[in-house]
């Protein structure tokens, strides 16, 4: 297996760039997360959502993670197209934020939460995948990574910030 990136990075600046905002979208992307659970069922209860379907509407995301997420990331792996799944679901996400923020009737927030967390949890292994595919890390002398349920990746999503983060702070790179 080559050590060499996957993803055709020219040079070390290049290679800067890249680990940088890599950074940064990781950091919206689990900085919206921390900004949406917290007040998610605040917001729910605000508008008149019934206990029990508060809990219903919050347990999508799990179910999501072990029924849909090998789908999609298996798709986006067999197709070779983590990016364009990445640019997908996160454009689907940013839509079914702005479409659940219209619903008030707890069948339809549940239809539409349901809906978008098909296409948010794929995410965060999207990202990693991608993340592993055009870093190299000689650590571990392998950039491939495979996505979905029991999937064998080489390092943790904490670690691939980690190296992309070094990556992005050498000093004279």
């Amino acid at each position: 297996m080559p050590s060499d990136s996957q993803i055709p990075i020219a040079s070390q600046a290049a290679s800067k760039r890249f680990a940088t905002w890599l950074a940064a979208f990781y950091s919206t992307l689990f900085g919206a997360s921390g900004a949406h659970l917290p007040f998610f069922t605040v917001w729910l209860k605000a508008v008149g959502i019934d206990a029990s379907w508060i809990g219903i509407i919050t347990a999508v995301p799990p179910v999501t993670r072990f029924t849909v997420l090998p789908l999609v990331t298996g798709l986006a792996e067999t197709r070779q197209a983590l990016r364009g799944g990445i640019i997908v679901t996160g454009f689907a996400t940013a839509l079914g934020f702005c479409v659940l923020g219209t619903q008030q009737q707890p069948v339809l927030v549940l239809l539409v939460y349901s809906a978008m967390c098909c296409l948010w949890t794929p995410m965060v292994p999207l990202t990693d995948a991608y993340a592993l595919r055009g870093v190299a890390l000689p650590a571990t002398g392998s950039t491939t990574a495979r996505c979905g349920c029991g999937a064998r990746r080489p390092l943790s999503p904490v670690r691939c910030f980690a190296a992309c983060w070094s990556m992005s702070s050498r000093p004279g790179t």
